[in-house]
């Protein structure tokens, strides 16, 4: 018997039926910017992809995740105190940064202005909003630039 029983099953129009256990299941206190009322979202990667898919448990939302240093290099940021509570740490080191892809026109972007923000020892998550720096909401995630 496995030590790891699924708590959930999500039945995804896009992605089929899905078991996910608790170490899967992250909750977002303050939601997602645009869904707000949703708080618990199941994260679960993509066979053969670096994407993962973040998708409420309870509702048929769900968004394509990249972590940050698979799509661009020298990506930084200062994250508040309130942010830090929200996650249950005070040390950047232990999150993970994933940021939301989004296809427009069959071409892939990412949102490098309000990235995801993951405390897998917390099982917390937040959408931070970087007001302190310039990035795009729409960074093209193929182009020739490679630098950013």
């Amino acid at each position: 018997m496995s030590k790891e029983q699924p708590v959930h099953r999500i039945v995804s129009e896009t992605y089929g039926e899905v078991e996910v256990s608790a170490e899967q299941v992250y909750r977002f206190e303050k939601g997602i910017v645009g869904v707000q009322d949703i708080r618990q979202y199941a994260l679960f990667g993509l066979e053969e992809a670096p994407f993962y898919i973040l998708h409420a448990l309870d509702n048929s939302i769900s968004f394509i995740l990249l972590p940050a240093q698979v799509a661009v290099s020298a990506y930084e940021f200062d994250i508040d105190s309130e942010s830090f509570a929200l996650l249950g740490t005070n040390e950047q080191e232990q999150l993970t940064t994933m940021l939301i892809v989004n296809v427009i026109e069959d071409k892939l972007y990412v949102n490098l202005k309000a990235p995801v923000l993951l405390s897998q020892k917390q099982r917390s998550g937040i959408q931070y909003v970087i007001h302190d720096r310039d990035y795009p909401i729409r960074h093209p995630l193929l182009s020739d630039d490679r630098e950013g």
